[in-house]
Order: structure tokens, then C-alpha cells, then sequence
């Protein structure tokens, strides 16, 4: 679970294959809305700063990797997630595209990634 730049909460359903926003938790106005992604997705973070690196745990692996973009940075407000070995999509970090629920391979050959951590500089 994740809270997004707007303040909601979400959920990565992973047998669901989908994203679960729980909008203006805690109050008379609560509401629910899901994405879905078609595949099984572990963890999902938003980017808050185009400075920082990622941080993405392989399992299989036992390794946890350090990931920067050195020139341009991330971009603020972009949506990485990452699906583990037993997915459709499997063993990558990707970008989320909320509107159609596509996600964009952007790190592969990993074993299967199960923790996504951003650590502004």
C-alpha cells in the first residue's frame, strides 16, 4: 500500500491485477475507483522529484539495486511499479499509465522484483 501525490491511499491488488484508490479515506466522502493494470503488480510508487534515485529489491536475487536517470531525472509524477516472476508481464519495473492501465517495461532481466523504494537527493 501507497499513498499518492493527491493524498489517497492505494492498494496493489496483485491476484487482481489492478490498482485500488481509496479517495478522501476517513471521511463522509470516501470513495473507491480501481486501474487495471492485466497483470500482477508488487509494489507502485509515484515520483516526487526529478532528483533522487529508485531503489528496486530482487528477491530471487538478494540484491537490491540503485537506479538513476544521470542527465535529465526522473520525471515528477511519473508511476513506477514493478511485476514479479509469476506475472504476465513478469520480472520487470515499469511506468504506469493510469488512463489505460499499460505499463511500459523500463528495467528487465531482473528475477523477481518485489520492493520499490524513492530516495529524493
Amino acid at each position: 500500500m501507497t499513498i499518492d501525490p493527491g493524498g489517497d491511499l492505494v492498494l496493489d491488488s496483485q491476484a487482481d491485477g489492478e490498482l485500488v484508490f481509496l479517495h478522501q479515506p476517513g471521511t463522509s466522502h470516501q470513495k473507491v475507483t480501481r486501474v487495471l493494470l492485466r497483470t500482477q503488480v508488487d509494489d507502485t510508487l509515484w515520483i516526487p522529484t526529478s532528483e533522487g534515485h529508485m531503489l528496486v529489491v530482487d528477491a530471487t536475487k538478494n540484491t537490491t539495486y540503485k537506479v538513476s536517470i544521470p542527465d535529465e531525472g526522473f520525471t515528477p509524477g511519473s508511476i513506477y511499479t514493478e511485476a514479479p516472476n509469476d506475472s504476465s508481464i513478469p520480472s520487470i519495473v515499469g511506468l504506469v499509465n493510469l488512463a489505460t492501465g499499460n505499463i511500459k517495461a523500463v528495467i528487465t532481466g531482473l528475477g523477481s522484483p518485489t520492493g520499490l523504494a524513492f530516495i529524493p537527493d
